[in-house]
């Protein structure tokens, strides 16, 4: 039985979505995509689920990266750290 860690997502329901990770069974957002067979997922105003399902022919666009230099790290909880670029 796969592990079920539903968590919020940024990118459910914005050009990102779905990402690679729903079409590798991993999406953070998604029961039924991790392998279970009831939706447990916290509703945030789109399916992933139905996303994945649908979105045969389109592209989704995944985001870039960008290399920067750290100025300053400051740890404002535990494990919570507020990072300057």
């Amino acid at each position: 039985m796969k592990r079920t860690n539903i968590q919020s997502c940024a990118d459910a329901g914005t050009k990102y979505c779905p990402c690679h990770l729903a079409y590798s069974g991993d999406c953070i957002k998604c029961s039924l995509i991790q392998g279970c067979e009831n939706c447990n997922c916290v509703w945030q105003g789109v399916c992933v689920y139905n996303e994945v399902q649908h979105n045969t022919n389109e592209q989704v666009t995944e985001r870039e990266e960008y290399l920067c230099n750290i100025v300053d790290v400051d740890e404002i909880g535990e494990s919570i750290f507020l990072v300057r670029i």
